[in-house]
């Protein structure tokens, strides 16, 4: 007789898969230079907020976020965009596993178009640094699994806490896989008592 379980998540890392309606057209016209970066074999554009060339498409992303915060998370809080970056990930080119610090949500949007070799955005597991036991799994599922894949899609924007640890796997089409990602800070006043803050605050730090 087969067992029945009933499983609850307790605390779950919620991370949503917005796909974009908005034309977002105008970041293919990016002609900057790329570099390079320590933890990748892709490039990434020297300029690290491009966003702010494109203040249409900066604006039409960080409304999703807000909307996602209001009707999710709901959080009273109103947020601002920091750093943002193109990716440019050739055949063979991948990045290790990697968070983004300074940051309280991150994102990465899929602007081009892409084929079914493209590279995956992978996560792992936060909670996995607990488990003492490394044992052999039958079938990845949500109760044992400590990786996680999302696959990259034409206007589709994913969003994830900045503590989750992520990373491009190796890269198998011939075709350039292009993205854009940027961090997420709160703005303005929030926090209660003696842990209340207002950015508004070091405006003026000399």
């Amino acid at each position: 007789m087969k067992s029945k379980f009933e499983l609850i998540q307790l605390f779950p890392v919620c991370v949503p898969i917005i796909h974009v309606d908005e034309n977002t057209d105008e970041l293919k016209t990016y002609d900057g230079e790329f570099q390079t970066i320590t933890y990748s074999t892709c490039s990434q554009s020297k300029d690290l907020r491009v966003l702010e060339r494109y203040p249409k498409t900066k604006k039409i992303l960080l409304d999703y976020f807000r909307k996602f915060s209001n009707e999710v998370l709901e959080y009273n809080s109103d947020y601002g965009i920091t750093t943002s970056w193109l990716t440019r990930t050739k055949e063979g080119q991948s990045s290790n596993f990697h968070n983004h610090k300074n940051s309280f949500w991150s994102g990465v949007y899929y602007y081009d178009d892409y084929d079914g070799d493209v590279a995956d955005i992978q996560f792992t597991n936060p909670l996995s640094i607990y488990n003492q036991y490394e044992l052999n799994i039958v079938n990845p599922n949500i109760a044992n699994s400590n990786l996680s894949y999302i696959t990259p899609s034409t206007n589709s924007l994913v969003l994830f806490p900045s503590y989750l640890s992520h990373r491009i796997a190796e890269h198998q089409s011939k075709k350039i896989r292009r993205s854009l990602a940027f961090n997420i800070v709160p703005v303005g006043s929030y926090g209660e008592h003696d842990s209340s803050y207002d950015t508004k605050w070091f405006l003026h730090i000399k």
